[in-house]
């Protein structure tokens, strides 16, 4: 029996880079589109189950689900100890404090994943550059990218997002140490739940044994 994880789209190439170590060789990927990239809205997307549902009956867990999982209970085909939560994705790639310290003094952060796909998400919110810029000059004091290490196009999107919306940014290096950890632990509890379930099959072939 194999893990299938879910993850959002937009971390699909921080994953990706993870399960290549042997460790993680029963892992299989599916990935889920970043509903923080819709408008409020669209808060009733449906849950994107034809995408992620292993089709051979693997056990399915997820890394981070803040969207989908925050807003709605679980669906019944996910076991919630198979589920790291997080309340703001971000909290996969850094410690609560660091992430809340940058968001304390107005940053925009981003993953390299995001921030590729900065133009249509723009596009999907309904701004131009003079709405955007307006926008995020409300809350925003600086662009914040979370560089994992895994896009070496990380730098010209910045520039490019920076000049667009006509505020600083800013690359802090994260590395994937911190992510690995976070996969690690739904991994970890996919072990477990297995190696319990092999041990109650073994308790109940001895005694189905000595009745018999």
């Amino acid at each position: 029996m194999k893990l299938c994880l879910g993850v959002c789209a937009s971390f699909e190439m921080e994953a990706r880079a993870v399960l290549q170590a042997p460790e993680f060789s029963s892992l299989r990927l599916r990935t889920y589109e970043a509903a923080c990239g819709w408008c409020p809205e669209d808060s009733a997307l449906p849950f994107p189950e034809a995408a992620l549902l292993p089709e051979d009956g693997s056990d399915l867990g997820f890394l981070g689900f803040c969207f989908w999982i925050g807003k709605r209970p679980l669906p019944p085909f996910v076991d919630p100890a198979l589920v790291n939560r997080v309340d703001h994705c971000l909290f996969l790639f850094a410690p609560r404090e660091v992430i809340e310290g940058f968001l304390s003094q107005g940053c925009y952060l981003m993953t390299p994943g995001w921030l590729m796909n900065w133009r249509q998400r723009i596009e999907r919110w309904g701004f131009d550059q003079e709405t955007a810029r307006a926008f995020f000059r409300e809350t925003t004091s600086r662009l914040v990218v979370l560089d994992t290490g895994v896009n070496e196009g990380c730098d010209r999107e910045l520039r490019e997002f920076s000049r667009f919306l006509d505020l600083p940014g800013e690359r802090v290096f994260v590395g994937l140490d911190y992510f690995r950890l976070q996969i690690l632990e739904v991994v970890s509890s996919w072990r477990a739940k297995k190696d319990d379930s092999n041990k109650t099959q073994g308790l109940n072939s001895k005694t189905f044994q000595r009745f018999a």
